[in-house]
């Protein structure tokens, strides 16, 4: 028997079809002739209706007439007479078939899955007494079949097992034909876990977008539940491809469960988040355990550094104290400019037009744009705190005016407090979904390989005799052809 093209593997109603060439071989004495009373005449063409052939039916077949199934032609018979052996004409039973069988699919590892159906063949009718069934080879041929741009067969041998039944006394030849296919799963990565991927990481990222221009941040509302609805109609996509079943989950639909699980807890925690950020409306400062929290070495270096205008706020509330650098830090250009008295540089306009004269001695462009990059930032450090002095002052003052800017100032930090907040919470959620998200695509991933070394270790496992006949060993789906040599009587043997 010859697998010759896989026509159609449908998970959701477990069944295959395929086109087999199929050969039966047998020996019949009551079809022997002498070649020397007929002219020598050793091989001829029959018609099948015109001789005895077995009632070889496939078991587990979703076509109950076999007409529409198999199409028989013409046998070939042999003389045995010069064999000389009792055994009769040998008959030779040659034709195509389009073979849909009900094959039990296990999907759990869809899209890395691989199926495993059972091609059932026997006689209907009689028992190992009257009629033997024998594999002539325990692999099937391969070699004229097409290829399936979906799957890649494995595997596909026969095995021979008797099987006693209630009915009977004698015990039943069975036929076993297993088939091996391994799906290739490049169609559904593509079309399906890669867009499913990109999706989610662009929802994930939505924790770190931006405010508004109104300062809301409400599209990440919006983003989310774009996301879960875009979810929600892929998994559709996929359970349509899959068979109806409670006794387990696939391993797709566990992605997608994971997906729209983080999704869902995204945009929740985006909403509490949006509480969080909408807290400025009501002019309350944050709680001092809050901002140690919020703002310390490990936050600033690993997640996110508060913005300048609220460091200079906080100062001059007097919140953290002001952060002066030493002499040994300031260049000495700058050093020697600072005025003893006040301990304060002078104005830009006369530190910048002598300071380009000073650096001309530099050779190197970057070694001069360097350091006045150093000399400016350090100035301005000088200067806020100048700055800061002089705002301090004028608060302390008991003037309506003085009263009006602190309550300003004070609302613009509480706002910018909050704003932090929001910021550092998102960043950790973002750093968190995104490792998740990750992980849960690697294990995805990392599956097939796993998957594939189990299913190369397990397809050649012998069944066994005490299988049912509707039983699949491993993973299930798909099935081919074969050929059957058998014997009317005793003794028959069977090959492909």
């Amino acid at each position: 028997m010859s697998l010759y093209q896989i026509l159609d593997v449908d998970e959701h109603f477990q069944s295959l079809e395929v086109n087999v060439w199929m050969v039966q071989n047998w020996y019949d004495e009551f079809l022997d002739w002498n070649p020397l009373e007929y002219g020598m005449i050793n091989r001829t063409i029959v018609p099948y209706n015109q001789i005895w052939i077995p009632d070889t039916y496939l078991y587990n077949s979703e076509e109950l007439e076999q007409k529409k199934t198999e199409s028989l032609m013409n046998a070939q018979l042999e003389t045995g007479y010069w064999a000389n052996d009792s055994l009769g004409a040998r008959v030779q039973l040659m034709f195509p078939a389009i073979y849909k069988l009900s094959c039990r699919m296990d999907v759990r590892w869809f899209p890395y899955d691989s199926q495993n159906c059972s091609f059932i063949i026997s006689s209907w009718t009689h028992d190992k007494k009257t009629i033997d069934y024998w594999p002539k080879s325990h692999d099937v041929n391969l070699r004229n079949m097409a290829k399936n741009d979906e799957w890649e067969v494995v595997s596909f041998e026969f095995v021979r097992v008797e099987e006693s039944f209630k009915c009977c006394d004698a015990p039943w030849v069975m036929l076993y034909a297993y088939l091996v296919i391994r799906r290739k799963p490049l169609y559904y990565i593509i079309n399906l876990v890669i867009p499913t991927s990109i999706i989610t990481i662009v929802a994930v990222t939505g924790f770190f977008t931006p405010t508004s221009s109104s300062s809301e941040r409400d599209e990440k509302l919006y983003l989310g539940i774009n996301t879960l609805l875009t979810m929600s109609v892929m998994m559709l996509m996929v359970c349509n491809q899959m068979p109806s079943t409670s006794t387990y989950v696939p391993l797709m639909s566990w992605y997608y469960i994971g997906i729209i699980f983080v999704i869902v807890v995204g945009t929740l925690l985006a909403t509490i988040v949006l509480a969080i950020h909408g807290q400025k409306h009501y002019n309350r400062p944050l709680s001092s355990v809050t901002r140690k929290l919020i703002y310390n070495r490990i936050v600033e270096f690993l997640i996110l550094s508060p913005p300048t205008s609220l460091i200079d706020l906080w100062t001059e509330f007097g919140v953290i104290s002001e952060q002066r650098l030493s002499t040994d830090q300031i260049d000495p250009l700058l050093l020697q400019s600072i005025d003893p008295a006040s301990n304060m540089p002078p104005t830009p306009r006369v530190f910048f037009g002598s300071l380009s004269s000073e650096l001309s001695d530099l050779q190197y462009t970057y070694t001069y744009t360097a350091r006045l990059a150093t000399i400016t930032r350090q100035y301005t450090a000088q200067a806020k705190q100048r700055e800061r002095r002089y705002n301090q002052n004028r608060m302390k003052q008991d003037t309506s005016h003085a009263r009006n800017v602190k309550r300003q100032k004070m609302s613009r930090r509480v706002a910018l407090e909050w704003e932090f907040l929001a910021n550092v919470l998102d960043r950790i959620l973002l750093t968190t979904f995104c490792g998740f998200t990750f992980a849960e695509n690697l294990t995805l991933h990392s599956l097939s390989a796993k998957l594939n070394r189990m299913v190369n270790g397990s397809c050649r496992r012998t069944p066994s005799r005490k299988s049912t006949i509707f039983k699949n060993d491993l993973l299930t789906s798909s099935f081919g052809i074969f050929s059957v040599i058998c014997r009317f009587n005793k003794n028959c043997f069977i090959g492909t």
